[in-house]
C-alpha cells in the first residue's frame, strides 16, 4: 500500500502563527515537538501522518487520528513511524522497527511517501516524486 501527501509549508506556518501551541497539539505528540523545531519539519510530520493514513486505507477520521502515531528520528536522523495506538498496531501487524518513510522538502512544499512493504526511498523534489510514480505505475502495468 502506498500513501502520498504534499503539504504547503507556508500553510502550516500560517496555521502555527494563528493557533500556536494549541494548533500543534491537535496533530503533534510531545516527542515530535522536541525534534521538530522548524516549520518544514512540522509540515513533514503533518504530511507523514496523512500519507500513513492513506496507505492503511482509512484517511484521518474515526478509525485513525493524528495522535495514533508519531514521527521520530533514529540516531542517524532517518524518520520512522512509532505506532502509539495498540489496537491499530495489532490490527496492522506492524513490527517495532516499523514502516519506511521518505520525505523531502523545499522552501514551499513538503512531500512524503509511505510504502508499507519493507521498502524505502527518499523523495528530494516533486520532480523525483512524479518520476517515481510514473516508474511504479509502469512497473505495475508491466506485471
Amino acid at each position: 500500500m502506498i500513501g502520498i501527501d504534499i503539504v504547503s509549508i507556508p500553510r502550516i506556518e500560517k496555521m502555527i502563527s494563528k493557533f500556536g501551541e494549541k494548533g500543534k497539539n491537535r496533530f503533534m505528540t510531545e516527542n515530535e515537538k522536541k525534534w521538530a523545531l522548524k516549520t518544514s519539519s512540522i509540515a513533514g510530520i503533518w504530511a507523514s501522518k496523512e500519507a500513513f493514513s492513506k496507505a492503511i486505507g482509512t484517511g484521518i477520521g474515526k478509525e485513525f487520528n493524528f495522535l495514533d502515531i508519531e514521527i521520530l528520528k533514529n540516531k542517524k536522523g532517518k524518520p520512522f513511524i512509532n505506532i502509539l495506538n495498540l489496537s491499530l498496531k495489532q490490527k496492522l501487524n506492524f513490527s517495532p522497527s516499523c514502516p519506511p518513510l521518505g520525505f523531502g522538502n523545499n522552501k514551499f512544499f513538503n512531500v512524503v511517501m509511505f510504502y508499507w512493504n519493507n521498502f524505502y526511498f527518499h523523495v528530494k523534489t516533486l520532480h523525483q516524486l512524479v518520476n517515481y510514480i510514473f516508474f511504479v505505475s509502469f512497473q505495475l502495468f508491466c506485471y
